[in-house]
Parts: C-alpha cells; structure tokens; sequence
C-alpha cells in the first residue's frame, strides 16, 4: 500500500487519480521526458547503473532528497533490460543495483523478480512491447497481479496520440512523450490517426 497514489474513480481498468505531493499530480498523467533530469521536478531519475557507479548513483539519490525532500517521486537508479534478456542475466543485474531511500519512490518492474515496495512501477523494456499487443498485455496483466493495486504504473516509450487512449484505458497511470520527441526529430508528424512524414 502506498501513501503517495490515490485512485478516485474506476471505469474497468481505467481508472482517474492523484499522486499525493504537495501540489498533488493528476492521473493519467503524461512525463515530458526532458524534465525527469530536474531533480526539483515531481518525477526525478536518479539514473541509469549503466553509466553511473553505485557511488554516483547513491550521490544522485542524496542530491534529488536535498532538492526536493519527500515532493518528488525519486526513481531509483536502473539497468533496463529488454524483456527477452535470459533470467539469469536479470536475476544478477538486479542483486547488484538494488538501492533503498525513503520518501515515495519509482522503481522498474522486471519480470519474474521480487516486487519491492514502490509507488509508481515502471514497465521494464515498455517500447519494445510496440506490434507485440498479446505480450504487452500479458505484462500489464501479470503486473496488476503481483503488484499493490493502489499503486501508480508508469509505461514509458510507448505512447503516441493514436494509442494514448487505448494506453489508459489499460490501467496505465503515468505516460510520457518519448515517441512524440523521437519521431519529431525524424520529421514524422503524429496524431490521432496515426504518422505521417512531413
């Protein structure tokens, strides 16, 4: 159970919510991605095991707690993997970037692993998900299950305006604007209906 997510109404999966910092954060809610580099900013990334040492990510954690205290959800440093990655693979990067803080934290959902507590799970290798809709699916669900349901799921690299809709329908609770930026920068215009270079 958490003490930062609040889920007002449910429609199915669906459902509307708050996350409880002092300004308090409507949900669905869509991330710019730019700004989860802010550590005053109400998502803060402490960043990724790949570039950064266990020090530096500690280091990163400590700083973002100064900034902002208990009214940023800190998500905790991670090696994201693809969800094709062997167990075995997952089960030791995991013992090896496993890090605690206080105050509401984000913390990526991997697959097969122990669920430690968290108030926003984000989807490990959530993009790669994109033409597989069974396994997605089969992921959304699977993690409904193992996870606290008054809890905030996060799926990044994902969304577009063609499938935001369908997205929250799921459940989801936070998006972010990832592919609209990647597809900006490759003259792709989105919108409802699907893409088309410009």
């Amino acid at each position: 159970m958490t003490s930062y997510f609040e889920v007002e109404q449910r429609d199915g999966a669906a459902r509307i919510g708050k996350i409880l910092l002092s300004t308090p954060i409507r949900t669905p809610h869509i991330i710019d991605t730019v700004s989860l580099n802010d550590p005053a900013g109400p998502f803060a990334d402490a960043g990724s095991m790949w570039d950064l040492s266990a020090e530096e990510a500690m280091e990163n954690i400590r700083k973002i707690r100064e900034l902002s205290g208990d009214d940023a959800i800190l998500i905790l440093p991670h090696q994201d993997l693809t969800p094709d990655v062997p167990d075995d693979v997952a089960e030791t990067i995991a013992k090896k970037i496993e890090m605690e803080a206080t105050g509401p934290v984000g913390r990526i959902y991997r697959n097969g692993q122990d669920v430690k507590k968290a108030d926003l799970y984000i989807m490990e290798g959530a993009g790669s998900f994109e033409g597989n809709a069974r396994k997605f699916m089969g992921r959304i669900i699977e993690m409904r299950e193992t996870i606290a349901p008054d809890t905030a799921l996060y799926v990044p690299n994902l969304c577009t305006p063609a499938n935001a809709a369908m997205l929250i329908y799921l459940g989801i609770d936070v998006v972010d604007n990832t592919r609209a930026i990647v597809a900006a920068y490759n003259d792709i215009y989105l919108n409802t209906s699907g893409s088309y270079f410009v």
